[in-house]
């Protein structure tokens, strides 16, 4: 291949993709094992006559292993970006890979089976059972799938000690504080060990103290566990957890923190500076 030809091809490519052949061109070694690639994603809705374009070609690699925070002021796309990735909506155009799989190309029952087998999910508003313990809530997916009763307690009694709430395991969610149902949320995202832990807003119902332990948490498994967490959030404090901040506005990226060295204190500032910059909502700011 000639240099003309070659960069003519690159000019076609997403900008992703483009990078890893430019890096395997150049025989530069990857800087991590990308666990998920979204290339030029757009996502368009129809009100009455009208069509509202909320994703304008977002591009953007998310490493194994990595704490991911994406912020932007209200409307900015980044609930509907999470929607996507998470197989809840459906794109207008562009892809999603997860590893090696295009999750854009999915039908709808292997859809399903996908997001069982490799995704976890964290919300706001904790979506348990309120008729099952704890203990039940976290250990019900694993059972449904017919996993052994007696491996599948082991697994919840580790998660469920890692994460602080195994003394309450036997109580219904109506019996424990508000940041024990989401550490209990997180425990039964992580049951199958997912390939990408996906949270959103998952401080917003939370008091300081209970969201301050739910962070801790969510550092901790991706510390220990090498777990892979995307965290969509509007809120500072929690995304001074992460060790990259990527800021949508407009529906388009806008900027890109990495933590780096700095302590979370000083990563706390620089992403006030940003948000400040964007107009985003800093009255939750802790």
């Amino acid at each position: 291949m000639t240099v003309s030809s070659f960069t003519s091809s690159l000019q076609k490519m997403t900008p992703p993709f483009a990078t890893r052949v430019i890096r395997w061109y150049c025989g530069i070694k990857e800087r991590g094992d990308t666990m998920l690639s979204v290339q030029n994603l757009h996502k368009s809705y129809k009100v009455g006559n009208e069509k509202y374009e909320v994703l304008k070609g977002v591009s953007l690699e998310v490493q194994k292993g990595e704490f991911l925070g994406i912020m932007g002021a209200s409307g900015s796309g980044k609930s509907t970006l999470l929607n996507c990735i998470s197989t809840i909506d459906r794109v207008t155009s562009g892809h999603i890979y997860l590893e090696d799989t295009d999750i854009t190309e999915l039908k709808d029952k292997k859809m399903a089976v996908f997001r069982q087998e490799n995704l976890g999910f964290v919300f706001q508003d904790f979506n348990l059972l309120d008729t099952l313990t704890l203990e039940e809530n976290i250990a019900l997916a694993p059972m449904i799938s017919g996993v052994d009763e007696k491996a599948v307690k082991q697994q919840v009694r580790g998660i469920a000690e890692r994460l602080d709430i195994g003394d309450v395991l036997k109580k219904f969610p109506y019996q424990v504080s508000g940041g024990q149902k989401q550490r209990c949320a997180c425990a039964r995202a992580l049951i199958n060990k997912p390939k990408l832990l996906l949270a959103d807003e998952p401080t917003g119902a939370l008091d300081s103290r209970s969201a301050s332990m739910l962070l801790e948490s969510f550092a901790l498994v991706n510390r220990t566990m090498k777990t892979t967490i995307l965290m969509v959030t509007h809120d500072i404090f929690s995304a001074s957890y992460c060790s990259r901040i990527l800021f949508l506005r407009d529906g388009k990226l806008f900027n890109e923190l990495y933590k780096g060295e700095r302590t979370r204190k000083e990563f706390f500032h620089e992403i006030m500076d940003v948000m400040t910059f964007l107009g985003g909502d800093l009255t939750d700011v802790r």
